[in-house]
C-alpha cells in the first residue's frame, strides 16, 4: 500500500467517524474560530505554541488547523524545525465584536 492509498484509507475513517459522531464537526468548527481568533490576535505563531495555548484537545485543534489550511484562510510555513501558522490577510476579525454575539 503506497502513501496516497494510506492517505485515502484514513480520509474514509475520519469521514465515517463524522458522520457517526457529526458532534465532532461542531468541535473542529469550534476549534477552527478559536485558531482564526488566536491568529487575528497574535500574527503568525508556530504550530506548537498554538496548541499549548488554546483549551482545545491538541487532535481536535490539528483538525480545526488542517481545515483553515484547506480553505486557504491559514498558511503552514515550515522554519527550520517549526510549522508557522499566519493568517492569509492582515487582520480577520476587523471591528468590535457585536454585543449580540456575546462582544
Amino acid at each position: 500500500m503506497d502513501a496516497v492509498e494510506v492517505a485515502a484509507v484514513g480520509q474514509d475513517a475520519q469521514a465515517e467517524q463524522a458522520r457517526e459522531d457529526p458532534a465532532i464537526i461542531t468541535e473542529v468548527g469550534v476549534a477552527a474560530g478559536e485558531v482564526l481568533l488566536y491568529l487575528d490576535e497574535h500574527g503568525a505563531t508556530p504550530v506548537r505554541r498554538v496548541i499549548r495555548e488554546l483549551a482545545c484537545p491538541a487532535p481536535i485543534t490539528f483538525m480545526a488547523m488542517g481545515a483553515l489550511v484547506r480553505e486557504g484562510l491559514v498558511r503552514a510555513v515550515r522554519h527550520d524545525l517549526e510549522v508557522i501558522l499566519e493568517p492569509c490577510h492582515q487582520q480577520l476579525v476587523t471591528g468590535p465584536v457585536p454585543e449580540v454575539w456575546g462582544g
